[in-house]
């Protein structure tokens, strides 16, 4: 069969397996008749459009010679192919890439891409392997992200011979990535994140990158084998916290189910036990207690506890369609299943709705689901069914760990960051004032060796700001107890003027009430406040009006049919009002003028009474 003619009887299988690679035009422009073509062939922006278009260049010269064909497969062997030069003259022992495996890579390129690490090690060691050459990293590399990365590298795998699939298998659990391994073959028992805690991550991203202390965590997770060195240095490498944590979040998407809750387990052990809860909920063990007929001995209860415990984790862990009706039970409750513990069989749950699960528990419907969903398979070695035994006081527990641990509001968070410049040059970081913050050992020490006091000051801030709510509280009495009254008024100014604004929720009876004390404390004792004290309160409150009425214009935003009302101005309300002094005497005397809204004149003159009552 001549050149031409094989050509067009494999023309489908060398227009899907063809690689129209860099190495492969280099060795054909050797050809003469060719040659004059490869020019326009190269300007095709695809693979495959470069193929198709060389495949017909072939077909339209009038001549196919045996020293055409000669080069076509001397081109092909030269850059890796020889197992497409085999349908004109079997050149190699190598096979093309099996339809199974090929179908494999088709199918699962979605999740692939999702999973899929190029750069952490891949691409290093295929090359060491001598299974993808440099021209073919630099073409991944060329591509934007990660995800399309993966789309590159498979597009040339699935162009390669099928001993390379087996090669690229070997890569990924050489270099870490065993859960994509596993997607592969099914074999091991490593498997990807799910979607669901995949989801959970997206969902809460904002709230993670603003609530997390990146410093400490990359090493915990570094000790646990979470992060390789690659993982290290591509998060160190970004400038600021917040694009640290970002890209902490993003490769974690990437890696394996056992890794995100090794992942878990270092946010609680660097203290972020509140960002956990928000993510998942809060910590639940029950003991499974297996009840067995009476003719089953000691020996094989323990056996069976052993068998039982592992069909439960890779149950869970792998999504499988017998564990979808406790799955489904569970997130309706909004609980996540984290592990099954050895020993005994203590399964472990994180739920964010504690009287949902308690309801499910104290139905008996639990027990029914897992006894429905675990019984059968071990039927014939007398397991009858399954009772989960959670103690009342563990949900007693969860509830008021879930109301403590609350994640601090974006009102108080606004209020501690926006304050920053204007505290500087009034707020003394002492140890009397740290003494008094719940702060662990490694915060406290980066809040100590700031380079400034400016530096102190916003380290301070950030670290607050990345705490449990009730953090925002803790900072207010510390700097009331170390006699900071106009810090915790700058900090407080803004909240009180969000509380009378009825379009957003109140802010917390706590907060305004110690805002209203530091008020009135701090114009009983000071002869005077000053004028940047009184600037730099207006400021905020100008700033968080400006949110406000954002917020406003989205929650009132009228009803098709209803009348537009005119939008109010930010300054309609503010009037002119004389900032005092008040004398040992109780006299009140103006100082200087300075426009003040509505809500705040009326609590300055609330504090004025008080004052002079006090002075009496």
């Amino acid at each position: 069969m001549s050149f031409k003619q094989l050509t067009r009887r494999n023309y489908p299988f060398l227009l899907e397996r063809l690689d129209s690679s860099h190495e492969f035009f280099g060795r054909l422009q050797q050809n003469e008749a060719i040659q004059h073509k490869i020019a326009y062939i190269k300007e095709h922006p695809t693979s495959r459009g470069k193929t198709d278009a060389l495949l017909s260049a072939l077909l339209d010269l009038p001549d196919l010679q045996d020293s055409v064909m000669d080069d076509v497969i001397q081109a092909l062997r030269s850059s890796g192919q020889a197992h497409v030069a085999n349908v004109f003259r079997r050149v190699s022992d190598k096979v093309p890439l099996s339809d199974e495996h090929y179908r494999l890579l088709q199918t699962k390129t979605a999740e692939l891409c999702k999973y899929v690490d190029p750069e952490n090690g891949l691409l290093e060691q295929l090359f060491s392997l001598e299974v993808i050459s440099s021209s073919e990293v630099e073409r991944i590399r060329f591509a934007t992200g990660r995800n399309e990365m993966t789309r590159k590298l498979i597009d040339i795998f699935m162009k390669k011979s099928d001993d390379a699939f087996e090669m690229l298998v070997m890569a990924l659990n050489e270099v870490g990535q065993t859960h994509v391994a596993y997607m592969l073959t099914g074999q091991g028992n490593v498997r990807p994140l799910s979607q669901k805690l995949r989801d959970e991550l997206i969902l809460n991203r904002v709230k993670l990158i603003s609530s997390i202390y990146f410093n400490g965590l990359v090493s915990v997770l570094m000790s646990k084998r979470v992060f390789t060195d690659y993982d290290q240095q591509q998060v160190e490498s970004r400038q600021t916290e917040n694009e640290k944590i970002e890209r902490t979040l993003d490769l974690i998407a990437r890696k394996s189910q056992s890794a995100f809750y090794e992942f878990i387990a270092a946010l609680v052990e660097t203290h972020h036990e509140h960002v956990v809860i928000e993510m998942m909920g809060v910590e639940i063990a029950a003991k499974v207690v297996l009840i067995c007929d009476i003719f089953a001995s000691a020996i094989c209860a323990t056996n069976l506890e052993k068998e039982l415990r592992e069909v439960m984790q890779n149950g869970f862990e792998s999504d499988e369609t017998k564990v979808k009706e406790p799955n489904d039970a569970l997130d309706e409750c909004k609980t996540y299943f984290t592990g099954v513990e050895e020993g005994s069989i203590i399964v472990k749950f994180r739920c964010k709705n504690v009287e949902a699960l308690q309801e499910l528990h104290r139905s008996k419907t639990l027990d029914k689901l897992f006894t429905d969903t675990f019984c059968p398979p071990f039927a014939h070695k007398g397991l009858k069914s399954i009772r989960l035994q959670i103690q009342d006081g563990q949900f007693q527990q969860c509830a008021e760990t879930l109301a403590a641990l609350k994640m601090m509001t974006p009102e108080h968070r606004e209020a501690l960051l926006s304050s920053a410049k204007f505290l500087v040059d009034r707020t003394t970081v002492s140890d009397k004032l740290l003494d008094r913050l719940p702060l662990c050992g490694q915060r406290r020490k980066a809040i100590e060796t700031a380079a400034t006091h400016e530096e102190q000051v916003k380290t301070l801030l950030d670290i607050i700001s990345r705490q449990p709510d009730t953090a925002f509280t803790h900072l207010l009495n510390a700097l009331r107890d170390t006699e900071q009254e106009q810090s915790a008024l700058i900090i407080c100014a803004p909240l009180l003027d969000l509380r009378e604004d009825d379009t957003l929720p109140q802010q917390p009876e706590a907060t305004w009430q110690m805002a209203k004390v530091s008020m009135r404390h701090l114009i009983s004792k000071c002869q005077s406040i000053d004028d940047e004290t009184i600037r730099a309160v207006k400021t905020l409150q100008t700033s968080l009006s400006r949110m406000r009425q954002m917020c406003s214009a989205t929650v009132d935003r009228p009803q098709r049919g209803e009348a537009v009302a005119e939008p109010q101005k930010v300054d309609s309300c503010q009037k002119s009002l004389e900032v005092t002094e008040v004398t040992a005497n109780g006299a009140v005397t103006a100082k200087h003028p300075v426009s003040v809204s509505h809500s705040t004149q009326t609590s300055l003159k609330e504090n004025r009474l008080t004052a002079t009552e006090n002075s009496k």
